[in-house]
């Protein structure tokens, strides 16, 4: 492999890293030398207390003394013998003999890169794949062999080239000998961190002297001081050297796509880089698919076929086409819901975005190579045991309450589906009223009129929306900038660099654009109103499409009524998550009384408004119906009722849910109307 030229903003970022080691070195080795001269001192003092008076008071106090002087050493010098175990229980190890095929896969990659084998190569069920070793002090020094990890996840959604593009990536880290900086301010951040963070068996320690004797405790109580002031200069060392870091480890993140990409050609990488987030979406909907299961004690076959069947269906769906069987998503899709054009400079980020890093490969300018778009399953030979291997780990620790059933796949399938429609608005609005509701208008002052222009969901349409709705996120940032809630220097916007006293002005100029654009989308939904309206009236239904209007017009207009009990509540119960004096607990839940009386009613209407039948699972009738029905105080004597209070905030939950919904009903029902009209012109 040919060495990588380092870019300007990598050697500025390792600049930055070394110094910020070099100061921690500095300040680190003015602490050990203050500590030491302590220890001495203490352990002086205490032998002079000692020799002086011999007494048992003072022998007593000369070993506290001594042992406060040698706890704060321990402290300064404990973790060099602390090292990161990675937790490794969710891994599965392979051997050559088992997928010589991908072996062969990680030869030529180790090979490509120029660097040194992995010690272990381990599955695990992840959207993933890392290279990782256990880190202490000592891996500063001295040589550490790199483990592989694979996840059968993203196994089961690349390509063979796009999963050695992937792993390329990760080994490109470790392939240079420019990347050993990245190393040395990774474990002096480990150390910090240790030293901050990690204290349970020192603290152990500290608290166990403290029990031996009072006369001890009494020094514990002043190495606590001690060490917390160490600890709040190391906590100011740990922000410079994080941020020097993290700022280093986004030009190393850029750094191994370049060596990924002369490996493995950039567009294996890049193609990879835009699926992960739809492969890490569809392995996350089974999961939650099937959190919905566990009460009807019903678990997975297989996840992986279904993360393969939503990842697909959702491609579907959005409108994504696929190549060689694989969804090929892009920039442009990725942009069609993402209109922001602010860009904060996040100086706490680990890893650059998709864009940056697929713009940064674009700049390459590589020529294309021959790209093998075969599944990357089709190299794993053991695949089917090794993905119900990692299924049965996934549902290993669910605990069900009679004999598991395993979902077959065509049901899978099925359910989801039925879910999906359940949950969505028919494809002839393509989008336009996912992220959007639409505004109260009096419909007995529009009239039923022919529209020339009925292109009302054309992709113009659509992209109105959803820049909208990326200007009041822009406009709400912009006001936590303003606010200080948000601490940057700087930021960008279309392009734009502005200073972060200039936010309140920019965001000025996007609230008139944002009203320009609002009014643009009411014009269009009135424009849909009087065509609707006109189709309608031809058809003897008029009636029928202004009362779904009605309907939903009216629930949104009393939303937040129905919510504002539920709200006040909620605010209410803030003191049983703090410490409460038992009189004030008491006084709290007299207040709550005549507040949860109307609630209680507004639960009854819940259970008997037919809107909600759809939604409204016996589980959340029933809990429902015994909390109207409960009268049991949430306290007694000196300690909550636990079934009881959780009972009042199962039920908050499921009434905020319903009312929430029962938005959802109305707005889909007149959609469905809608698009009857739009589809066939039949009867609404």
């Amino acid at each position: 492999m040919k060495n990588i030229q380092l870019t300007d903003d990598f050697r500025h970022r390792t600049r930055q890293a070394i110094f910020a080691i070099i100061a921690f070195i500095l300040v680190y080795l003015l602490l050990v030398l203050l500590g030491m001269a302590f220890a001495v001192g203490c352990v002086y003092i205490a032998i002079e207390l000692v020799a002086r008076m011999p007494r048992f008071i003072t022998i007593m106090l000369g070993i506290g003394l001594a042992a406060l002087g040698l706890f704060v050493l321990i402290f300064l010098f404990k973790f060099i013998f602390s090292a990161k175990k990675t937790d490794r229980s969710h891994l599965l190890k392979i051997e050559r003999s088992d997928e010589p095929e991908l072996f062969e896969m990680i030869d030529a990659i180790v090979a490509g890169v120029n660097t040194l084998p992995p010690k272990n190569v381990y599955l695990s069920s992840e959207v993933n794949a890392a290279v990782f070793y256990d880190s202490s002090f000592w891996s500063m020094f001295l040589p550490v062999q790199k483990n592989l990890q694979i996840g059968l996840g993203l196994v089961n959604t690349v390509s063979k080239d796009e999963l050695k593009a992937i792993l390329a990536h990760e080994f490109g880290h470790f392939s240079q000998r420019t990347m050993k900086v990245g190393s040395y301010v990774y474990n002096v951040n480990q150390i910090i961190f240790n030293m901050l963070y990690e204290n349970n068996s020192y603290n152990s320690l500290m608290q166990k002297w403290s029990n031996a004797s009072g006369y001890f405790a009494v020094f514990v109580a002043m190495g606590v001081k001690i060490v917390g002031g160490i600890q709040w200069v190391l906590g100011k060392m740990y922000q410079v050297v994080n941020l020097s870091y993290l700022g280093l480890s986004r030009e190393m993140e850029y750094h191994a796509d370049e060596i990924a990409a002369t490996v493995a050609g950039a567009g294996p990488l890049q193609n990879a880089l835009w699926r992960m987030d739809l492969s890490d979406y569809a392995f996350s909907s089974v999961l939650q698919f099937y959190e919905q299961k566990i009460k009807a004690n019903i678990r997975s076959a297989n996840v992986y076929p279904e993360q393969d069947y939503i990842s697909r269906f959702q491609a579907r769906a959005d409108g994504i086409l696929f190549e060689d069987g694989l969804p090929m998503v892009t920039s442009v899709h990725r942009s069609k819901f993402s209109k922001s054009r602010l860009k904060l400079d996040n100086q706490w980020a680990s890893h650059p975005s998709t864009e940056e890093r697929v713009a940064r490969m674009d700049a390459l300018q590589q020529e294309n190579r021959p790209y093998n778009r075969a599944p990357a399953n089709e190299m794993v030979k053991r695949l089917e045991h090794y993905q119900e291997y990692f299924t049965d780990q996934i549902f290993r620790n669910v605990e069900y309450t009679a004999a598991v059933e395993r979902y077959p796949l065509q049901a899978f399938e099925a359910d989801y589906s039925r879910n999906y429609l359940e949950h969505t608005f028919d494809p002839v609005f393509r989008s336009y009223y996912d992220d959007k509701n639409i505004d109260v208008f009096d419909i007995e002052t529009i009239n039923a009129a022919q529209q020339t222009d009925t292109d009302f969901f054309g992709e113009a349409k659509v992209d109105r929306v959803y820049t909208a709705v990326a200007l009041k996120n822009d406009i709400e940032i912009l006001q936590q900038i303003t606010d200080q809630e948000i601490k940057v220097k700087t930021f960008d916007y279309d392009g734009v660099k502005y200073k972060k006293t200039e936010a309140a002005a920019v965001q000025q100029q996007l609230k008139i654009s944002l009203d320009s654009l609002n009014q643009g989308i009411h014009e269009n939904d009135l424009n849909i109103f009087r065509h609707l309206l006109f189709i309608a009236t031809q058809q003897g239904c008029a009636g029928t499409i202004k009362d779904a209007y009605s309907r939903l017009f009216a629930y949104d207009q009393s939303f937040d009524t129905r919510l504002e009990t539920c709200r006040t509540i909620w605010n209410r119960l803030s003191f049983i998550y703090e410490a409460t004096p038992h009189s004030v607990i008491q006084s709290n839940f007299e207040q709550l009384k005549p507040i949860e009386q109307a609630f209680k009613a507004q639960v009854k209407t819940v259970l008997e408004d037919p809107l909600y039948e759809p939604v409204r699972t016996g589980e959340m009738s029933d809990t429902l119906t015994r909390y109207q029905e409960n009268d049991q105080p949430y306290y007694v004597l000196d300690h909550y009722d636990d079934a009881v209070l959780q009972l009042l905030l199962d039920s908050l939950n499921h009434y905020g849910f319903l009312i929430g919904r029962g938005y959802f009903i109305l707005k889909q029902d007149l959609l469905k109307k809608q698009a009857k009209l739009l589809h066939t012109g039949g009867q609404a």
